[in-house]
């Protein structure tokens, strides 16, 4: 997984307490921004929900399955 960010990095002329912060920013933010991302997903992809509502079970909205 990090072997293309080692390979890419000899190109630059960085030091290494560079290459720690951005690791640590990114160690940091990355997280952040996932959990910012899930709690914001039903905002975003609102058709996301008849899916989440299909696997839970429930019937979707419209479908009429009295017999």
């Amino acid at each position: 997984m990090l072997a293309p960010i080692g390979s890419v990095l000899p190109l630059f002329d960085v030091y290494p307490i560079v290459v720690l912060l951005v690791v640590l920013v990114a160690g940091i933010l990355l997280p952040i921004w996932a959990v910012w991302l899930a709690s914001r997903a039903r905002e975003i992809w609102p058709s996301a929900d008849l899916a989440a509502e299909t696997l839970a079970g429930e019937p979707s909205p419209g479908r009429d399955d009295r017999a």
